[in-house]
């Protein structure tokens, strides 16, 4: 894979993380596929009781067990008291111990989206004809703001409204980017007309957060795109970019929990 290609495919910073031993299914798999544990002592009562370190820097040190992030593998993990056998003592386990590292994933997620600036995101429209849950997208822009796109393609998109039928996650759909030349930026002769980039994921962003927390990417983004209206079919699409890896794998890491 090229050098470019490689260090902006959240596919890769996945497999390149450490190999970590899940617990539960007693297999190897990368640490960014895993949920993270380590036990301490509770703040109030000072017993053995364990937490998750998974977006804690600074928690994250020490040994930790391993759970595969999959929310089916974490509740039996804690129905069965694997957390008993994987600590080896007597602990203190959260009953919503799945829910939390539920809302943990998903909140991460949203935050490392918020941060990506406006700027960098794309707003698509269905390719004319397409079905009423599309999966043909378009996305037109100046050549000023379309250059690394035609160059990398795009992580993912996410999806603003959508209809019951609308999977959680859909690996099958295709953007295609018109670039429009400028005076001061004309279209260089290297590069297509139209770019066409396929099998990109898309996801439907009410299943991973409330509508409170939509509107206010919502907020964001119409600050630079002020056409936007949810009312209207649109998608988000997010470039690849060094910048856009860290949200890529987040998305991901939802992925692999609620699938």
């Amino acid at each position: 894979m090229h050098s470019v290609a490689l260090i902006t495919s959240y596919i890769a910073n996945i497999l390149a993380s450490p190999l970590r031993r899940c617990q539960f299914h007693l297999r190897m798999f990368p640490a960014k596929l895993l949920a993270r544990f380590q036990l301490g002592l509770h703040p109030k009562t000072l017993m053995p009781w364990v937490y998750t370190s998974m977006y804690d820097k600074h928690r994250s040190k020490g040994k930790g067990v391993y759970v595969k992030l999959h929310t089916k593998a974490l509740e039996m993990f804690r129905t069965r008291q694997g957390f008993l056998a994987a600590f080896q003592k007597s602990v203190y386990y959260r009953v919503d111990m799945t829910d939390h590292v539920s809302r943990l994933t998903l909140t991460h997620a949203l935050k490392l989206l918020r941060q990506v600036p406006s700027h960098q995101l794309r707003l698509l429209h269905p390719v004319p004809g397409s079905a009423s849950a599309p999966t043909r997208w378009q996305c037109m822009e100046s050549t000023e703001q379309q250059f690394h796109v035609a160059v990398n393609g795009f992580q993912c998109l996410l999806l603003l409204t959508s209809t019951p039928e609308s999977p959680f996650i859909d690996l099958g759909h295709e953007i295609q980017c018109k670039t429009l030349g400028t005076e001061s930026a004309p279209v260089p002769e290297s590069m297509s007309d139209t770019q066409i980039f396929r099998h990109i994921p898309c996801y439907d962003m009410r299943r991973l957060w409330s509508a409170e927390e939509i509107d206010e990417i919502c907020h964001d983004i119409k600050r630079e795109y002020p056409q936007l209206c949810t009312d209207s079919t649109f998608a988000i699409g997010i470039p690849k970019s060094i910048d856009t890896v860290d949200v890529a794998v987040a998305l991901w890491q939802c992925r692999a929990l609620l699938r």
